[in-house]
């Protein structure tokens, strides 16, 4: 009811907006607009010919997603369930069977690991293995997003899986789906590598990012690290406050993270964002390499650019995505939700990122021929220079990042000399 009152008085406004001569010009082109708008929204609901697809509540949702869609790649429309996945998502939960799983065109769902504590690892799926069908559907011609599709849904309903480790004969297993709390650090992702170097590779920036940072942290200091690579390669980004956070644990209190910019501060005035003091800061002391590639992006590029920029951190790897760009999410009166683009954002020494990217300090690129297996091996053997599998690759910037940490330090220059100056005479 409340949209068709909407387009009632917009189509008043059709006839009556000669009459707003007085008004301003943006009053006049925004009722002009909306007259334009209901006129062609009345007529298709009157005359198209499926009524079923003309109904106000799909035109109206078909008109959101067309506004949005024509402003930029990241601003769009999300329905009901799309907007509860994605605040399931970032706040670090998703409903699911808890697998952690990578996929390669043509060939079936290979599972990385089962998450502690979910129907998976409760049905003893092991690393490894393949998920040839789901619900009956075979899953080496779908893409990853189909194949989660297909294995999310509804929590306590059931999801059937046909499963194949190694040589073993495949079995039909059934299981239900559950809220599943995932970690934006994965178990195997946390590792010691050469003795003294800790490595964690951040898959996304969630909520449950920098408590997930700081158990990793822990975990490598109680093993005696001296030096820490942190692996955002692949990192699509997530939470600016995530990304906020782990700065903050890294830099010095008052550290310039980022600079912002957007129509909701007052005046259009730029706003800073520092570092913040906290008790769950690394000793900066600690040499830092991040590792960073064409697909770190957003907030992966927050970290980057601020530890970077900083001094804090080297870099090593390929340029890195390009999206300076900053969405908030915005919930509508039916549940479902818009995601806009409000700011952009520059590194502290106000370096564009939009379109651009960031150059790392040390440039490693994957052969293109090489992608897609590199990608794939490194999901499933992330911290691992040459995984001992068949045609493994060798992950040439973790390789890389081990060497210049395992560089001697620099003896310190010694100080020069001072000459001993001659004694001055008494004066008699």
């Amino acid at each position: 009811m409340r949209l068709i009152l909407f387009a009632t008085i917009c189509l008043t406004l059709l006839t009556g907006v000669h009459a707003e001569e007085e008004a301003g010009g943006e009053d006049q082109a925004r009722y002009r607009a909306l007259a334009t708008f209901a006129s062609v929204l009345q007529m298709i609901h009157d005359r198209y010919i499926d009524s079923d697809k003309a109904t106000y509540d799909r035109l109206i949702q078909a008109a959101i997603k067309g506004m949005l869609q024509d402003l930029d790649n990241y601003t769009g429309y999300e329905s009901i369930e799309q907007h509860k996945e994605s605040i399931r998502v970032l706040g670090g939960e998703t409903v699911g069977v808890g697998l952690v799983v990578n996929k390669i065109s043509n060939t079936p769902l290979e599972v990385i690991t089962p998450l502690e504590g979910s129907p998976a690892e409760a049905a003893g799926i092991r690393p490894g293995s393949l998920i040839l069908e789901i619900n009956g559907e075979k899953t080496a011609p779908l893409s990853m997003r189909e194949c989660l599709k297909l294995i999310q849904g509804k929590p306590d309903t059931k999801v059937k899986l046909m499963v194949k480790y190694k040589e073993d004969a495949s079995y039909e297993v059934s299981l239900p789906r559950k809220n599943i709390a995932f970690g934006s650090i994965p178990p195997h992702g946390v590792k010691v590598i050469d003795g003294d170097i800790g490595y964690i590779r951040i898959m996304v920036f969630s909520s449950h990012t920098a408590a997930d940072f700081d158990r990793a942290v822990r975990k490598l200091q109680k093993q005696g690290i001296k030096s820490l690579i942190i692996d955002l390669r692949n990192n699509p980004g997530g939470l600016l406050n995530s990304a906020v956070d782990l700065a903050s644990r890294l830099l010095k209190p008052d550290s310039v993270i980022l600079y912002t910019s957007s129509r909701d501060s007052e005046d259009h005035k730029e706003e800073t964002i520092t570092s913040y003091k906290t008790a769950k800061a690394i000793d900066f002391g600690i040499p830092v390499i991040l590792l960073v590639n064409s697909l770190s992006a957003s907030a992966s590029e927050i970290l980057a650019g601020a530890l970077m920029d900083n001094k804090r951190a080297v870099s090593i790897g390929s340029r890195t995505f390009g999206k300076a760009t900053v969405q908030n999410i915005q919930e509508l009166p039916d549940g479902s939700a818009i995601r806009l683009t409000i700011g952009r954002y520059l590194t502290p020494s106000r370096k564009p990122i939009q379109g651009l990217g960031i150059a790392p300090n040390i440039t490693v690129e994957v052969p293109h021929a090489e992608r897609i297996p590199f990608y794939s091996q490194l999901a499933i053997y992330p911290g691992i220079i040459k995984p001992d599998t068949p045609n493994a690759l060798t992950d040439e910037a973790l390789a890389k990042a081990v060497e210049q940490l395992k560089k001697p330090a620099p003896a310190p220059k010694p100080k020069p000399v001072e000459k001993a100056k001659p004694a001055e005479k008494e004066k008699a």
